[in-house]
């Protein structure tokens, strides 16, 4: 039995290590912006089933890396690595499925996708699925679901996520009103530089007596969020 075993791993590794060499060169060409050094590196990866190749492919069609974008390519290669549990791939096939980007539109598929990444941590996902929640989109609204996702991707410090359950505390969506939150959120948010949660922010701020947002405002700088919810 120990001679079995002692076989299996040696072709094992002996099956990996090339994997593995075209994997080290993929990312130094990726690393160097070598695009076609990466994908000549990454397709027969991809082609041999390795589903982070399959995934980064995805991506590299997508945003027009070293290739023309094409979203049915990219889908086809998120698909691959999506059933093979890539979370990456399984949240931008989720979101291809919602917007009909290299398939045809479908929410089911994008709530089933996205479920799947969400699960895993991933914060797009849960960020993404929120906004299915909140919307309606192929489900019932269901403000409290979302406040749930858009809380699980804010928590991983998400700025889409932050800003969007920012709005929910805002707006008493889901969650009791609570405009501290509102505040408390959507400033993690803008710090990020995004520019929509700055715009909420200051209507946030606005609705505020002076000294209880020069309260917030120090409590945003000098205390981890997780401790005021």
């Amino acid at each position: 039995m120990r001679a079995i075993l002692a076989s299996f791993w040696i072709l094992l590794l002996a099956w990996s290590a090339p994997a593995l060499a075209d994997r080290s060169k993929a990312v130094q060409a990726l690393t160097a912006g070598d695009y076609a050094a990466a994908l000549e590196a990454l397709r027969p990866l991809a082609e041999g089933g390795d589903s982070w190749a399959q995934a980064y492919l995805g991506k590299m069609y997508r945003e027009s890396l070293g290739v023309p974008r094409n979203f049915e390519t990219s889908a086809a290669w998120y698909q691959s690595a999506a059933e093979a549990g890539e979370p990456e791939a399984q949240s931008m096939l989720g979101i291809y499925y919602a917007e009909g980007f290299g398939v045809e539109q479908d929410y089911e598929k994008s709530r089933y996708w996205l479920t799947k990444a969400a699960n895993q941590g991933e914060a797009n996902a849960q960020n993404s699925l929120g906004a299915l929640y909140k919307h309606g989109f192929g489900v019932e609204v269901d403000d409290a679901e979302a406040v749930r996702w858009y809380r699980r991707a804010a928590r991983q410090g998400h700025a889409y996520g932050q800003k969007n359950l920012g709005v929910m505390y805002f707006r008493g969506r889901g969650v009791p009103q609570d405009s501290n939150l509102a505040y408390l959120w959507l400033y993690l948010a803008a710090e990020q530089g995004l520019a929509e949660a700055r715009d909420q922010l200051d209507k946030v701020a606005a609705s505020l007596p002076s000294e209880q947002l020069a309260e917030l405002q120090r409590q945003a700088q000098e205390t981890p969020l997780f401790l005021h919810e």
